[in-house]
């Protein structure tokens, strides 16, 4: 009920252009269809339930209802798991403030494959964020 922050409509164009026509079309019922960020609830189901995916959705009165797409292709969820696998672990690491477990989530990734190259990298980004990862220390 209250006014919507200002802010928001002064961004850069991106995501959030929609955010007018996805309002309208939950308050109408109107069932647009959108690109929208949520849990996976199993709408695709060979990837974890729990992982926030970009997914077709239909805003209706009730919200955005994520389309389901029984048929996603295990070439396509395999590198998909591993991407949210490491996103768990990073997570896991940084609420338990584990050096090791940031490391495994680098390796994880793909994008480090030496573990000498992924240790450094890891020592670099907590080093630059040690203000806002105080468990690290």
């Amino acid at each position: 009920e209250a006014p919507l922050d200002e802010r928001i409509f002064g961004r850069t164009s991106g995501e959030h252009s929609r955010l007018l026509e996805i309002l309208d079309s939950i308050d109408g019922d109107n069932r647009g269809t959108f690109a929208a960020n949520l849990p996976n609830d199993c709408a695709v189901p060979n990837l974890p339930a729990e992982a926030v995916l970009e997914l077709t959705a239909v805003a209706t009165g009730r919200g955005l209802q994520a389309l389901h797409v029984p048929d996603f292709p295990f070439t396509l969820a395999a590198p998909l798991n591993r991407k949210i696998a490491a996103q768990a672990i990073t997570v896991e690491a940084a609420l338990s403030g584990s050096r090791k477990l940031f490391v495994e989530a680098l390796l994880l990734d793909g994008s480090v494959w030496d573990p000498a190259v992924a240790g450094r990298l890891a020592d670099e980004l907590l080093a630059e964020h040690q203000q806002d990862l105080p468990q690290f220390d």
